[in-house]
């Protein structure tokens, strides 16, 4: 009964966004026009394929037209990005969306380097955000950086899966590295460790797939409190049906950012085989990068009919994409001569 009545509080405050995620320092504070980059590991990349957060976001934020950019891949890590050859830099995504907020993700891939990798972790994270405190992405000036620790491990009790107490006692280590990092450096910090730890407790209701990553619940869950932790307060549920076309938008406009920031089979665009398929005007790099132009552009009208929508201004049914580039259409090379 008392675990009961425990849980009950304890998904009342988050949903209503009470004082549960942690942050150290000043709240983010955001202006108009702020190009919101998240970059780092899964946690981070999966939220835009569960756009509760980001739905919040803007929710919460109507006359700030927020562009939001998710350059989040799975297994990266401060230093170590795996790409296809001629991705591109961090950097130059970075400055590809005009970034004047960076969320970073990390410490969870990290931390099964255990207590002896937590010194080069925080030496890393700190060259990092130094790093990234030197650059001007957007004309606008440096940006500001926010330090986003790994959530906790939940004993799901499949006995396939383990516990969750080494996982945690590493990652309770590795988010201790990140508010010294942002001690040490100005940035902000937010504490996902210990509200997810004490909710996996709590909860009868599982939230991730396999104890590390969110499933959907995982990510509804998540989302206020990472508000709380960003901005030190949430006025609005993800269960409020007012919302419901708000998140539908956003889960449109990422559709669309996905394909372009992880167009497939890269090696043929931006690769070496990006310069085969000469028609004698156009090479395989011409043709799928006016494709990557256009989405960037079809991405762009979907912004904006979030800022319509956060403001609750009506807009059309279908999106108009007129204004974009026309598709490059080449000669084709299979079924000889035309």
């Amino acid at each position: 009964m008392r675990r009961a009545i425990t849980q009950c509080y304890l998904l009342a405050a988050i949903f209503l966004c009470g004082p549960l995620a942690s942050s150290r320092g000043e709240s983010l504070e955001l202006e108009k026009g702020d190009h919101v980059c998240l970059v780092g590991n899964e946690l981070g990349e999966r939220m835009q394929h569960h756009n509760f957060w980001e739905t919040l976001l803007h929710a919460e934020h109507p006359d700030k037209e927020l562009v939001v950019r998710n350059l989040c891949f799975p297994g990266d890590e401060p230093f170590t990005r795996i790409r296809s050859k001629n991705f591109g830099s961090p950097d130059d995504h970075l400055r590809h969306s005009g970034a004047t907020v960076v969320l970073y993700f990390f410490g969870f891939n990290e931390s099964f380097h255990g207590p002896e990798g937590v010194g080069k972790f925080e030496s890393d994270m700190e060259r990092l955000v130094r790093e990234t405190q030197a650059k001007d992405y957007s004309g606008k000036g440096t940006p500001r950086v926010v330090l986003i620790s790994p959530i906790a491990f939940e004993a799901t009790g499949d006995p396939n899966l383990p516990d969750g107490a080494e996982q945690n006692a590493n990652l309770e280590r590795y988010t201790a590295a990140l508010e010294n990092v942002a001690g040490k450096t100005g940035a902000i910090f937010v504490d996902l460790f210990t509200p997810t730890k004490e909710l996996f407790a709590t909860s009868d209701e599982r939230y991730t797939l396999d104890g590390a990553h969110l499933n959907e619940s995982g990510y509804r869950m998540l989302a206020p409190v990472l508000m709380r932790g960003l901005f030190g307060k949430c006025e609005h549920s993800v269960d409020d049906p007012g919302l419901t076309r708000l998140k539908q938008e956003i889960d449109d406009k990422n559709f669309h950012w996905w394909h372009r920031y992880r167009a497939v089979n890269g090696y043929s665009i931006y690769g070496d085989r990006g310069l085969a398929g000469s028609d004698g005007t156009y090479n395989n790099r011409d043709v799928m990068e006016r494709e990557r132009a256009i989405l960037d552009q079809m991405t762009a009208n979907r912004d904006r009919r979030i800022w319509a929508l956060a403001r609750g201004d009506s807009i059309p049914d279908k999106v108009d994409d007129s204004n974009t580039l026309p598709f490059i259409e080449p000669r084709t090379n299979v079924g000889g001569a035309r």
